[in-house]
């Protein structure tokens, strides 16, 4: 035991040393911290005390935070990422203490004085976008989302900045740090820059069936049965319908869309039927903005998203043209099957002289993709 003590007694020596010697292997700040952790050393009340009374607070707070946390990585099996958090770009690590904040709602790591989770969430959305898909899923998991989305200042931010931009990351040991630390965030999977992956890695890592989706898939039951929307109490509506309005009213759009995507044809039929009168403009803009459209076709390619249903009702909505005199001006086409069979044409960017109506491959994918009866409509 005296020996084991004084193994003990005299690698703390060294590890305080390391914590606070300026001279001490300039090249690589609080390496033997980093030792320490990466063996499995949990920091005790008596190391966040002297590391508290002899740092300033931001080095503090930063030494404190990462050290907690570096035991997660450890029990997780990656003791390799520990380099990697406390080498990590100052971007990054603020991220972290957002979420942080957010999971334990408290503000510790910010001085805001007033509307204290809006400038959390504006300060993340603004100088940590790299690390945004992180700050939304604890914002939305910690139930300020919806609180914070209504405010006009942030409602711009979020809704100018490119989602599918967000997905495209320099560094993957990064995500994968914070999906060990977060795992009960849920998150997107990414794409490395310059790493190319396949139409349906791109299509898997986009479409990913959510609470939402359950949600609309109970609320489409719901309307297709004509019975109560049971286990949507929280959801402000009377009626499935109504409550389908209120989400619409209340989530993001291309959330709201995104999440239908996955949906089978006949519950985003339903839905969708719910929007044709009363946001019919909303939702084409949105489909055919810059984001939501080529996902659309990446999913449908692929064949993640198996419904065109949604896509042709979408153009029978009026997108392109408003009555079915109009598609017989334009396309010379007397039945709403040959209708469709053209949106299908024009999704694939085919035209009408190249690959005709009477195409056997168009035929296929359509009714591999569309329920039986979709034709027949």
């Amino acid at each position: 035991m005296i020996i084991i003590d004084i193994i003990i007694s005299v690698t703390k020596i060294v590890f305080h040393f390391d914590l606070f010697n300026k001279n001490s292997r300039k090249s690589s700040p609080h390496s033997f911290l980093v030792l320490f952790l990466q063996h499995g050393y949990q920091i005790t009340r008596k190391d966040r005390e002297t590391i508290r009374d002899k740092c300033e607070y931001v080095v503090y707070k930063k030494l404190a935070t990462l050290s907690r946390l570096s035991f997660t990585l450890y029990e997780q099996g990656r003791p390799d990422l520990i380099a990697e958090l406390f080498n990590s770009v100052d971007s990054f690590i603020k991220s972290i203490y957002t979420i942080e904040s957010l999971l334990s709602n408290t503000s510790v790591y910010f001085e805001y004085k007033t509307n204290v989770w809006l400038c959390i969430a504006n300060n993340a959305i603004t100088n940590y976008r790299d690390y945004w898909i992180f700050c939304e899923a604890a914002l939305k998991k910690c139930g300020k989302w919806e609180e914070i989305y209504k405010i006009s200042s942030f409602k711009a931010i979020y809704n100018a900045i490119d989602k599918d931009a967000l997905l495209e990351w320099e560094n993957q040991k990064q995500y994968e740090i914070l999906r060990l630390l977060y795992p009960q965030l849920e998150v997107p999977d990414i794409r490395i820059k310059g790493k190319t992956v396949s139409l349906l890695e791109q299509a898997d890592s986009i479409f990913k069936k959510s609470e939402l989706s359950d949600t609309f898939s109970s609320l489409g039951y719901a309307i297709r049965k004509q019975r109560p929307a049971w286990g949507c109490n929280d959801i402000e509506g009377r009626t499935a319908e109504e409550k389908v309005l209120s989400l619409w009213n209340t989530l993001p759009h291309d959330t709201f869309l995104m999440a239908l995507l996955c949906l089978n044809s006949g519950d985003s039929h339903i839905i969708l039927e719910q929007l044709k009168e009363y946001a019919r403009t909303d939702v084409l803009d949105i489909l055919y903005s810059s984001e939501i459209h080529p996902k659309l076709q990446i999913g449908l390619e692929a064949g993640t998203v198996g419904n065109l249903d949604f896509l042709f009702s979408l153009w029978e909505l009026g997108y392109r043209y408003h009555t079915h005199q109009e598609w017989q001006v334009h396309g010379n086409i007397t039945s709403t099957k040959q209708m469709k069979l053209y949106c299908l044409d024009k999704f694939y960017d085919m035209s009408l002289d190249s690959r005709p109506l009477k195409s056997t491959h168009l035929r296929d994918i359509a009714r591999k993709q569309c329920p039986a009866d979709f034709f027949n409509k």
